[in-house]
């Protein structure tokens, strides 16, 4: 039977009877440390080819191995013979770390009350701006992969989701062969409707949810990994909030140690390794937030800090210096998101589905009636009481009702001065009323069951009007 088994190819099926015995001592070479096999029948079930590609050894080799032959095996033999490749326990424990990722960015946002939405990938219009887009062929038309799942989120934020995630794929056509851009990659995104703070700190937390996950019941297959790529053991804050640095800071501590940049500039890959590198020597950290990004290295939907126009309320999250995630606060005044895509040299009618956040005419309003519309004052939801009904619409800023006689003007629909509301009243003298509404969805929320009231994203009304 040795004899037999000798001249076996390697990487062969084979079939195996035997006794499993606990193996004394221990067998250091073998990832099943504690056990053997004792063979009593062999059999060949598919032969592998005397003279393969590589060899599972010199693809599992480690980068400092200093001990035996220095053979390595190359990326694009590597990817010509995948199926070798991923049989290599570094690949094995690279897929389950992968899957732990996925596992606990799942159930660390189903605890923090978020729901799993899925997003469609071929789309009418470019979600990310630029020339980075794939055009396909749609039919008789032109579409475009998905760069981004944004503006999907914010649609489901804007119909009452509150918190929302979503894993799936992205495709980016950047002619890139660097290991930080490509083509196509599964991306973990999420959206919520807090406060911008708020949500840099709910996403820290995510994170460091994950890298406690990662750590308490992944440590084998991070040991595998750490056999050929070794790597000093990696540094979070577990016991206080993560590290948050603004772009201002960040820019202050290169220029200490010797880069030279504007303050408005981008940061280059090679700054943000020296700055990964700063933050661990000086904070004991190799995971942090970069805060407030200028304005013009951001897309054209990034909402402009409050505080300082020339800086965005938008965010990148690093290990090791290298960007893991990229956020923001997304525009949600319509004239604002247009004025933005101007800026961007975005064609409005590209994104007009988007600056109205769910697009489309959706039915009519009711013939003549008696409407209130107003707002409170601790929520962006606004609320329409229309034939002694109440239904919301959420989110929404202006109410714009237009006549033949005055196209254009332009009414809040209501203002809280010093905690009093104001209300407005219109008396529709016709079948159609227009309102410019965020969502257009509209969702009755009394009587006996929940219907819809459909108004159209744009209509057209004669009326007239009378303050109550």
């Amino acid at each position: 039977m040795v004899k037999f088994a000798a001249g076996i190819s390697k990487e062969s099926i084979v079939d195996i009877k035997g006794i499993v015995k606990k193996a004394d001592p221990k067998i250091e070479s073998c990832s099943q440390q504690d056990v053997e096999v004792h063979v009593e029948e062999l059999y060949v079930v598919s032969a592998a080819e005397p003279q393969l590609p590589l060899l599972i050894e010199d693809a599992v080799r480690s980068e400092n191995a200093e001990d035996g032959p220095q053979i390595t095996v190359n990326q694009d033999t590597r990817l010509n013979n995948r199926v070798l490749d991923l049989r290599t326990t570094t690949n094995q424990a690279v897929f389950r770390l992968e899957a732990g990722v996925w596992k606990l960015f799942r159930d660390t946002l189903d605890k923090f009350g978020f729901v799993e939405i899925h997003t469609p990938k071929i789309i009418s219009a470019a979600s990310e701006g630029g020339a980075n887009v794939f055009a396909v062929s749609y039919f008789k038309n032109s579409a475009y992969m998905a760069q981004s799942p944004q503006f999907y989120k914010q649609m489901a934020i804007a119909s009452d989701f509150n918190r929302v995630y979503t894993v799936g794929s992205v495709f980016r056509a950047e002619d890139s062969n660097t290991h930080r851009r490509l083509t196509e990659f599964i991306g973990l995104e999420m959206e919520f409707n807090y406060h911008y703070h708020e949500v840099t700190d709910t996403i820290g937390n995510l994170f460091v949810e994950i890298f406690k996950g990662l750590r308490d019941h992944y440590a084998e297959e991070i040991a595998t990994v750490n056999q050929q790529y070794p790597a000093e053991p990696f540094k979070f804050l577990e016991l206080e909030p993560s590290l948050r640095l603004e772009y201002r800071e960040a820019v202050q501590l290169l220029r200490e140690n010797g880069v030279e940049m504007g303050d408005e500039d981008d940061l280059s890959t090679p700054s943000e390794k020296l700055l990964g590198t700063l933050v661990r020597a000086k904070y004991d950290t190799d995971f942090f937030i970069l805060d407030k990004y200028p304005l013009a290295v951001r897309p054209f939907y990034t909402m402009p800090d409050p505080n300082s126009p020339r800086y965005s309320n938008s965010y990148n999250m690093f290990i090791h210096g290298e960007e893991i995630l990229s956020g923001a606060q997304r525009i949600h005044d319509p004239e604002l998101l247009v004025e933005r895509s101007k800026h961007h040299g975005i064609k409005l009618d590209t994104i007009q589905s988007q600056a109205r956040v769910g697009g489309g005419a959706v039915g009519a309003a009711a013939p003549t009636s008696l409407g209130i519309i107003f707002k409170t004052e601790s929520s962006s939801t606004l609320h329409m009481v229309h034939n002694q009904h109440m239904y919301n619409i959420m989110p929404i800023h202006n109410c714009v009702i237009i006549s033949p006689e005055e196209t254009g003007r332009k009414f809040n629909a209501l203002e809280s001065r010093g905690g009093t509301f104001s209300f407005l009243t219109w008396e529709f003298k016709s079948a159609f009323a227009e309102l410019w509404l965020i969502s257009t969805t509209v969702t009755r929320c009394s009587g006996s069951s929940v219907s819809s009231l459909m108004w159209a994203c744009v209509l057209k009304v004669t009326w007239e009007s009378r303050r109550l």
